[in-house]
């Protein structure tokens, strides 16, 4: 298999995998890390300290404050980390320790978050993950894109991580005005973007609803050079806001236009993935009909066979029958994927083609149903 091929077998199974889980309030967000609160919640040890003393590879932190973990610090009031700290005495800092020592009284390993009074402050206030996320989430609402680096972060990162109905259940308490400010604001890093343009497109007020229609369709229509981070988010935003016009519009511009890029296309399939599970406007059937349309590019063929036969699409059929004679599609990556959705097909047209492929090519059958077994993709 080549290079290429193996990815686009990842990429795949990923999509198979997508719809397994629980989704986020940010599908289009990769990579979020956890939030402090989060690191506090699982830590073995929480607390924040004062830098009093610099040695040469160690600091000695004064505690002020022990979220978690007092019982593995014993009576300690001061505690020694090993790191290379430059700042001076003073200094304040969220200490974690993540795993509890292997053995009983054993060294503890410290992890370092810098902080300043006010951050500090953000973090011993932020409430904890037994209340629930609805009621979580306002309390980081004033410190998206704040001017401290490690706010703006931290509380993107808490959006990042809850669940879209509890961000749509409070997205009224978000300024849409200022969401659309960050949009196209260049200070604003591309991988917060996806998720703000999802957040436009929830706006509940039919005029703030019109503006961010209006702003993400210029999003999606600038002409772009490269991967375009976010892109996805702004998709999906427009979506939810638009409906079925936003729909045919992301057919005509996208999924059947064979100029449209690779990557708008790909991002397109996560925003129509998305839309597919938590969109309430368009019909089911009318999104798995749009998302047919990429059967008839083969570098999208393995990709949307996934999903068709996640979704049970059946109507596909026909499609998939028709293109796995054609010279483009005889890669073998994309023939599994093909081919698995047929054996995943109840319909009489699937097996038939099934019987006729097990003589064709044997060696190809063998291989989906290898793969059916191994994932359960399509079931």
């Amino acid at each position: 298999m080549t290079g290429r091929g193996f990815m686009r077998a990842v990429g795949a199974l990923l999509a198979f995998l997508a719809g397994a889980g629980e989704l986020l309030a940010c599908p289009f967000c990769t990579g979020v890390l956890p939030s402090l609160a989060m690191q506090r919640e699982r830590a073995a040890v929480a607390a924040l300290g004062e830098l009093v003393e610099r040695q040469d590879v160690a600091s000695i932190y004064k505690l002020h404050v022990v979220s978690r973990g007092r019982e593995l610090l014993g009576d300690a009031e001061t505690v020694r980390v090993v790191t290379a700290d430059e700042r001076q005495p003073g200094a304040l800092a969220v200490l974690f320790v993540e795993m509890p020592p292997a053995e009983e009284g054993g060294p503890l390993e410290w992890k370092v978050v810098p902080v300043d009074e006010l951050s500090a402050a953000y973090f011993l206030r932020a409430p904890d993950l037994r209340t629930p996320t609805a009621e979580r989430l306002p309390y980081f609402i004033p410190y998206l894109e704040h001017a401290d680096r490690l706010l703006a972060e931290d509380a993107f990162r808490e959006f990042g991580h809850a669940k879209y109905d509890d961000v749509a259940a409070i997205v009224g308490q978000l300024s849409q005005e200022r969401l659309r400010a960050w949009l196209v604001d260049p200070a604003v890093p591309p991988e917060r973007k996806g998720f703000y343009g999802l957040a436009a497109g929830l706006a509940t007020d039919e005029a703030d609803r019109r503006l961010s229609i209006e702003l993400l369709q210029r999003l999606i229509l600038e002409p772009a050079s490269d991967f375009r981070t976010g892109y996805d988010g702004y998709l999906g935003g427009y979506l939810v806001a638009a409906g079925e016009d936003a729909l045919t519009f992301i057919e005509e511009h996208l999924l059947a236009n064979p100029e449209s890029p690779d990557g708008d296309v790909r991002h397109a399939i996560t925003a129509l993935r998305f839309y597919h599970e938590f969109g309430r406007g368009i019909p089911q059937e009318r999104v798995q009909a749009a998302v047919r349309l990429l059967l008839d590019r083969p570098e999208f063929a393995e990709t949307v066979a996934v999903d068709l036969g996640r979704w049970k699409d059946w109507d596909a059929t026909p499609k998939v029958i028709e293109v796995l004679s054609a010279p483009a599609y005889q890669e073998k990556v994309t023939r599994r994927m093909l081919i698995g959705f047929l054996l995943s097909c109840p319909r009489e047209d699937a097996a038939a083609a099934v019987d006729r492929l097990r003589r064709e090519t044997p060696e190809d059958v063998a291989a989906a149903e290898k793969f059916l077994a191994l994932f359960g993709a399509g079931g």
